[in-house]
């Protein structure tokens, strides 16, 4: 393979902006569902689940561009901390003070801060807050049960939605909380992308970048066997075939450079299951 310049404004990039946002059937029904959510307002609990690089903080961010003023987006993108540690970072967002490390205040006061804050920046404006938990699969069942107390209603409107994401294995902890899993009014698992998605998928990200792709249909097909229409693994390939085709305003991606990419790929794969002596 020839030597890695790292091109400027790759279409593929790892990391990328609710600009490249791929409204795939999957994708749209799941940011739909998202908004309804946020619209509805009496909606405690929400789930989005799906496999691995299948798009969820993307859609998260993506959700965060979307709403307006009459409501207040908290992102947390890991779950994997304590519930005062996320009631902390969510009164961090809504005030701009970290109270545990500047007040030292302790669960009993974090939650009488939220309430206050809540009262005064959210209910008494006639907004609502709504707070996006990523990463839920590594949440604890405890965390868990405390988050579903901040949807408790006061005065005919608790002002806060709570939405879930994470990895499929998130349901296995959300049942052993029946008392949250009946909060959840909405919940929608987000699939890969289908095989006869991919070269659109492709060509959208590649005209972020105002860029023609041209690509036959046995890379498309060899694309999808590897990635499975994940778009993390589709990105992976297709943002290191992007470093080995010609400056042009017209990107080939052949059938060489396909099967290059992805039989290196699948190599360094094999190495990181082999014994180290």
């Amino acid at each position: 393979m020839k030597p890695f310049m790292h091109k400027k404004n790759c279409a593929f990039e790892t990391d990328p902006t609710p600009s490249c946002f791929f409204e795939s059937p999957q994708h749209a029904e799941a940011i739909s569902r998202l908004q309804y959510i946020c619209t509805d307002r009496g909606i405690n609990i929400g789930v989005i689940t799906g496999k691995i690089g299948s798009g969820k903080t993307l859609l998260c961010k993506t959700l965060g561009q979307m709403i307006d003023y009459s409501y207040k987006l908290v992102y947390i993108p890991s779950s994997n901390i304590s519930f005062e540690a996320i009631l902390d970072t969510i009164i961090f967002q809504l005030s701009g003070v970290h109270k545990t490390i500047e007040l030292k205040m302790d669960r009993y006061l974090l939650l009488s801060e939220f309430e206050k804050i809540m009262h005064e920046t959210i209910i008494a404006t006639g907004r609502h807050l709504i707070i996006m938990l990523d990463e839920c699969q590594m949440i604890s069942v405890d965390c868990l049960r405390n988050l579903k107390c901040l949807t408790n209603s006061t005065q005919n409107s608790s002002g806060v939605s709570l939405i879930l994401c994470g990895q499929p294995e998130f349901n296995q902890t959300l049942m052993q909380c029946p008392t949250v899993a009946q909060r959840v009014g909405l919940m929608y698992f987000l699939p890969y992308l289908e095989a006869d998605q991919i070269e659109s998928y492709i060509r959208f990200r590649m005209n972020k970048i105002n860029k023609e792709v041209s690509i036959d249909q046995e890379s498309v097909d060899m694309i999808y066997g590897f990635s499975l229409g994940c778009p993390r693994e589709i990105n992976k390939v297709c943002k290191i075939a992007f470093e080995h085709v010609d400056e042009q305003d017209a990107v080939h991606f052949s059938h060489d450079t396909i099967s290059l990419v992805i039989n290196d790929i699948q190599q360094q794969k094999l190495c990181l299951s082999m014994p180290s002596f």
